[in-house]
């Protein structure tokens, strides 16, 4: 059929014609490491974690983080981190969304007879501190992440108050006996 191009083929096959010299670039050398993201993710909450002692409460591979149904106190400012006024926030933990620098936080509380949910930023420069008021405030462990069940009637939590009162009452005694 095409006689010329049968023979081309046939001397290139043969090694008489050499092929044509394509100058390819050299290939570019691989990444350090082998999830980029994940390693810019790291650095950025080693530099959190200097500043904010959280990282290591919602670590998962931490054996004593804190876990679903555990009770906290959030203490933030009131109009960012300029404002020296604080404000805060109890009740139980619902929900930890581990999203690296964007881990966030449900937590839910029944405030006159109306139960409110709030959602905070872990590495948030407007939350000053967490406080772990219970280890664990449902009584037993909870065996889901993600405590939705806590907002059906059959499972509604009484209000943390008397703990958060207990907690400072502890706090409170543990001072004046080192004082005195």
């Amino acid at each position: 059929m095409f006689p010329t191009l049968r023979l081309c083929a046939k001397k290139l096959l043969l090694g008489r014609i050499p092929p044509a010299k394509f100058p390819f670039p050299k290939p570019l050398d691989p990444p350090k490491a082998k999830d980029v993201t994940r390693c810019i993710e790291a650095l950025h909450v080693s530099q959190l974690e200097t500043e904010n002692k959280n990282a290591r409460m919602f670590a998962k591979n931490n054996p004593d983080r804190i876990r679903p149904g555990a009770v906290l106190m959030v203490r933030s400012y009131v109009n960012g981190s300029k404002d020296p006024r604080t404000t805060s926030f109890a009740g139980y933990l619902m929900k930890i969304r581990r999203r690296g620098p964007q881990t966030s936080i449900l937590l839910r509380n029944k405030i006159l007879d109306t139960y409110v949910e709030a959602g905070f930023k872990v590495f948030s420069p407007s939350v000053k501190e967490i406080l772990v008021i219970n280890q664990n405030g449902l009584g037993k462990r909870p065996r889901r992440a993600y405590l939705s069940y806590l907002r059906k009637p059959k499972f509604h939590l009484p209000s943390v108050t008397p703990m958060i009162k207990d907690y400072f009452e502890s706090i409170d005694s543990s001072k004046s006996k080192t004082d005195a």
